[in-house]
């Protein structure tokens, strides 16, 4: 700033400094040019300079690295690993020293950061997340070049939760602007829907989160983490438009923010540093290169998906043979490089900010700021590095026809490959125990559906299948459905059912629409109306239970020979696709089982069942305990005894007892319940351990169960540390009480606590919070094996990763 701080006194720092994020702004500007050598330089003075020894980057420092203004910043975490990617820096050095150090501090504290890219308030930024996951997805790739696929798979992991969670913690369903439904630039609590005020820097006021609205989200597309035409980020483009642009005669500009203070006072006079901060924030020039590279990623794929031909920049021509979508787009990115240079003062410097009103002010301090004209430069820092850096980047890549500082692993992952969300989605909270004891549990599984979040229905839409094709062949009573279309290798197959009946109504529920009615119905056949089809793709490796509904009853499947016991007293029909595997560790007959009586406190009288191994008898030895939830139902249901003793005949682990543990009222019992959790840890195992030969140390016991039976194992292991130290969960509800479990797990620490875990879940229930607990508890040092399959919230799903529940808690 005209005015500021001068660089040749020790007047405590200014923009002299050098800050992360401007250094890889210039980085990709180096790249662009083809100056590997300038870019090397840049990071290895990150990585070498400033870098701290937990892996993260200050604010900024001065050139020796001595730190300038002491915030975190986690987006200036995250470039560095980008540009070591993008540089090719896979070697063993880097990634231990630096690339590692990085990621792990970034899963540790990420995704919320202390300040977002303007430096001025903490929380959840659509621009800081588009950094982080981008350099954990290039982090990955380096670790797995490096061998680490543990650390590998916990970034890619990490920033796959992160990308499903963008739209939650960031966009708004209830904003005043538009439809309701955009981005915002910041959420303190990641709740854009609550209300929640922000105080705005530089006395702007205090506002409602979802009203203050900036184009950050547009790094979402420039980091190749949604694409350019996904719906949130169309709507979100026009609020902007809307709220923060201003037409100026050198062309489209806009604002960090609506209500920004940061710039010249009202009256023209330069930027307060007496502490009022009364001033009005301008134009910022390098927000149209943003835009004109947002644009230029539109004219990509606009052509890539008409014409399926390498881009041809034929709007240079002055007499182009055809006007395209794809050309009109290439001329408004071109248009924001031209409007860039005009931004530019007579030495081609292009400033921070641009004055944003045709009234020239009369009271300047003309000493500081320039002649104020609309359009052209204000007294802020000229020229900007970000914004010289950001005119280079959007050159070179008009001319090379694409966005060349997109990292191509973190774009053929989320926009090619679609790893991760559908980002047009909005994740409403969870249910309440009101709801819970609302849901139809009689039509679909035994311990209650832990996605059943209000988008549910959009996920499984999902699963249709366009079937006009199919439909002209119409189903026949004599074939078999459901009928599986595909084979094995495919990474999704297409499958028929049909339903057969004068009835007009009938509609398929399961594991896929967390048991509740989607709208997902049969077709009808024109002149033929007994015959009902429809067609749905699932993973080639999934396992599906399912319903109909015809003409509002619940039924199994009548064409569907498959049932199986749904655990509530019926049964549901199921599915399974070329590449499903089932368990091949529960073959063989269920054992006897000991017990013995316990009169416990709180509970009053009962019967203890046990499983003793085979060599139990024979042997002095004494036995590691593992304490199983729902412990009568996993014994028949999961063969869990008949498990472990083939597991055993086979080398994989060792014999261990199992107490089966069966709850009084399990809605209330394992609801992470104080008393319930008491009662295990403090009378049943003292009883155990009085009546059989056990390792009587928490290290010799461990807890498991399902759904939950899940949560109330890990509610146990928290409540008392120091009696076990093994915890495993298939399908956990963590959702419940609005993850008042995940909470109390985030208050752990590993060098206190050791605990080991085991964690699995079915991407067709919701893998949301269980990827939560995971990326949690790794980034805190926990041993943990997390495990997902194409399955559904059921117990052969659970049989079939029993086996594994076992090898993750008793392997050492």
């Amino acid at each position: 700033w005209g005015g500021g701080k001068n660089a040749n006194e020790d007047v405590g720092g200014g923009y002299h400094l050098v800050w992360a994020r401007d250094l890889y702004q210039v980085f990709t500007a180096y790249l662009a040019l083809g100056d590997t050598a300038a870019a090397n330089r840049a990071l290895d003075f990150l990585f070498n300079i400033q870098q701290k020894a937990d892996g993260s980057f200050p604010q900024n420092s001065w050139l020796d690295g001595r730190n300038g203004w002491g915030g975190l910043q986690m987006d200036e975490v995250s470039y560095p690993l980008i540009m070591a990617y993008q540089l090719k820096r896979f070697d063993k050095a880097t990634y231990e020293n630096h690339v590692k150090k990085a990621a792990d501090f970034l899963v540790k504290n990420g995704p919320k950061t202390p300040q977002e890219r303007w430096e001025e308030k903490g929380g959840y930024s659509p621009s800081t997340i588009a950094a982080e996951i981008a350099g954990l997805v290039c982090a990955a790739d380096i670790a797995k070049r490096n061998g680490d696929e543990t650390s590998a798979n916990l970034y890619l992991k990490t920033a796959d939760d992160w990308q499903s969670n963008i739209e939650k913690w960031t966009a708004t369903t209830n904003g005043k602007f538009g439809d309701g439904n955009y981005y915002v630039r910041l959420t303190a609590n990641g709740k854009p829907d609550a209300g929640e005020q922000i105080e705005l820097s530089n006395s702007s006021g205090k506002f409602a989160e979802n009203e203050i609205v900036d184009a950050g989200f547009l790094e979402l597309v420039r980091l190749g983490i949604k694409s350019p035409d996904d719906p949130l980020i169309v709507k979100s483009l026009k609020v902007i438009d809307a709220q923060i642009k201003i037409n100026t005669p050198n062309g489209e500009a806009f604002y960090r923010y609506n209500h920004d203070g940061y710039g010249e006072q009202p009256d023209g006079r330069r930027w307060n540093f007496d502490g009022t901060y009364s001033g009005i924030g301008r134009l910022w020039a390098l927000l149209s290169g943003e835009r004109g590279q947002y644009e230029l990623a539109q004219a990509v794929l606009f052509d890539e998906k008409l014409t399926n031909s390498v881009l041809q920049r034929s709007y240079h021509s002055k007499k182009p043979e055809k006007t395209t979508e794809s050309q009109v787009l290439f001329k408004e990115a071109e248009s924001r490089l031209d409007s860039m240079a005009k931004f530019a003062n007579e030495g081609l410097m292009i400033p921070e900010q641009i004055w944003d009103k045709a009234d020239t002010p009369k009271n300047i301090d003309k000493q500081f700021v320039p002649e104020l004209k609309f359009g052209e430069g204000t007294g802020s820092a000229t020229p900007l590095a970000w914004s010289m850096a950001q005119f280079i980047r959007l050159a070179v890549n008009l001319q090379a026809g694409k966005n060349l500082d997109t990292p191509d692993v973190v774009y053929n992952r989320y926009v090619k490959d679609k790893k991760g969300a559908d980002s047009s989605q909005i994740t409403d909270p969870l249910i309440t125990q009101k709801d819970i004891d609302n849901l139809p549990v009689k039509n679909s599984n035994s311990l209650t559906s832990p996605s059943t979040k209000k988008d549910d229905c959009e996920t499984a839409k999902s699963y249709l299948f366009d079937d006009s094709k199919i439909l002209q062949t119409l189903p026949l009573r004599t074939e078999k459905y459901p009928t599986v279309f595909g084979g094995r290798g495919e990474k999704e197959t297409s499958i028929r059912f049909a339903y057969f009946g004068l009835e007009k109504d009938v509609e398929i529920v399961g594991d896929f629409t967390a048991w509740k009615p989607c709208g997902i119905k049969f077709k009808d056949v024109n002149g033929l109306p007994n015959i009902h089809p429809l067609t749905l793709k699932f993973p080639n490796t999934a396992r599906v239970e399912y319903k109909l509904i015809v003409d509002g009853k619940w039924i199994n499947d009548p064409l569907n020979p498959n049932k199986v016991d749904n655990g509530v007293g019926g049964e549901n029909s199921f599915f399974t696709m070329p590449d499903y595997q089932p368990t091949v560790w529960d073959k063989g007959d269920l054992p006897k089982l000991d017990e013995f009586d316990l009169n416990a406190k709180t509970y009053g009288p009962g019967k203890i069942k046990v499983y003793l191994p085979p060599n139990y008898s024979a042997s002095t030895e004494r036995f590691p305990v593992l304490y199983l939830e729902d412990g009568t139902e996993y014994f028949n249901k999961t063969r869990a005894a008949v498990q472990q003793e083939n597991l055993v005949k086979a080398g994989q682990v060792k014999p261990f007892i199992i107490v089966l543990i069966d709850p009084k009222d399990r809605m209330k019992d394992y609801w992470a319940n104080d008393v319930w959790a008491d009662f295990v840890a403090g009378e049943v195992v003292p009883a155990v351990d009085a009546k059989y030969r056990t390792i009587k140390s928490r290290d010799g016991r461990a807890l498991l169960g399902a759904s939950l039976g899940g949560v109330t194992s890990v509610w146990t292991a928290l409540k008392h540390p120091e009696t076990f130290a093994r915890v495993g969960g298939q399908s956990s509800s963590f959702w419940i009480d609005d993850g008042r479990v995940i909470k109390e797990l985030g208050k752990l620490d590993a060098a206190k606590t050791p605990f080991k875990f085991y964690f699995d879940t079915g991407t067709l229930e919701g893998v949301e919070n269980s990827r939560q607990v995971n990326v949690l508890l790794r980034g805190k040092g926990f041993p943990v094996v997390y495990e997902e399959a194409e399955t559904g919230h059921n117990w052969t799903s659970w049989r079939d990763r029993l086996a594994d529940a076992y090898l993750a808690l008793w392997k050492n």
